[in-house]
C-alpha cells in the first residue's frame, strides 16, 4: 500500500517536504523482504547504467520466474518519477529486454551495442525440423540466420553439457542457422566479425560464409 505522509514538521530552519513513498517490503514464504521494485529503486542510486540493466533483467528474465515487467515497473513508477533512483530506473527500462537467461547474457548483449554493432535479438524462436520443436538461442540475428551463445566454464569442464552443446548446434545447423559460441571476452571482437562478414554475403547476394 502506498503511504502518503500528510503530517508535517514545523521547526525553525527546516523545510519540510510531502511526498509519497513506495511499498519497500512484502512477506514472501513467511518472511518480511524488501520488495523487488524497492529493491530496484534503491539500486538505481548506486549502480552504474549497465549494472542497473542487469539487476533489472535478473526480474524479468527466464533464469527463476519473473518478478515484474517492465511495463508493471512503469506503471507503479510513473506516480513516483521524482523519487530518488525512480527517474533513472525509468530511463534505462527501454533498453530492457525480456527473456535473458543469465547475466551474462544481458552483459554481452550490451557490451555488443556499446561497440557499436547491431542490437542482436532476445528471445527468437527459431524452428528445428528434425528435432519437431523450436530452440531459442541466447541473442539472433535473424537476417543472417545466426545465434550467439554465452557459455560459461561448465560448458567445457562438463562431458555431458559438452555433448549437449554439440547436439544443439547441429539442431541449429539442420534448420541453416549458425551458432557462434562465446566463451571469453577475448573473443568477443572475433565473434561480431564474423558476423558483420555475413551481413555483407547477404548485402552483396553471396551465400552466407560458415
Amino acid at each position: 500500500m502506498h503511504v502518503l505522509h500528510r503530517s508535517l514538521i514545523r521547526l525553525a530552519g527546516v523545510k519540510c517536504h510531502r511526498g509519497t513513498q513506495l511499498p519497500d517490503t512484502v512477506t514472501t514464504g513467511g518472511v518480511i523482504v524488501v520488495s523487488a521494485l524497492q529493491t530496484l529503486v534503491q539500486l538505481a542510486t548506486v549502480l552504474h547504467e549497465k549494472e542497473l540493466i542487469i539487476a533489472v533483467e535478473s526480474v524479468t528474465g527466464t533464469w527463476h520466474p519473473p518478478t515484474l515487467s517492465p511495463t508493471e515497473i512503469t506503471e507503479s513508477l510513473h506516480p513516483y518519477r521524482r523519487h530518488r533512483g525512480a527517474l533513472t530506473l525509468l530511463r534505462v527500462l527501454d533498453r530492457v529486454r525480456t527473456g535473458v537467461a543469465s547475466p551474462k547474457e544481458t552483459e554481452l548483449r550490451l557490451n555488443i551495442v556499446a561497440w557499436g554493432y547491431p542490437e542482436p535479438t532476445v528471445g527468437h524462436k527459431v524452428w528445428i525440423e528434425s528435432i519437431g520443436r523450436h530452440l531459442t538461442p541466447d541473442l539472433a540475428y535473424e537476417e543472417v540466420r545466426t545465434g550467439i551463445e554465452y557459455e560459461g566454464a561448465h560448458h567445457r569442464t562438463s562431458r555431458r553439457q559438452f555433448e549437449k552443446d554439440e547436439d544443439r548446434r547441429r539442431a541449429f545447423r539442420s534448420a541453416g542457422w549458425f551458432i557462434e559460441r562465446i566463451y571469453d571476452s577475448g573473443k568477443y571482437l572475433d565473434t561480431m566479425d564474423t558476423v558483420m562478414k555475413r551481413f555483407a554475403d547477404l548485402e552483396a547476394g553471396r551465400p552466407l560464409s560458415p
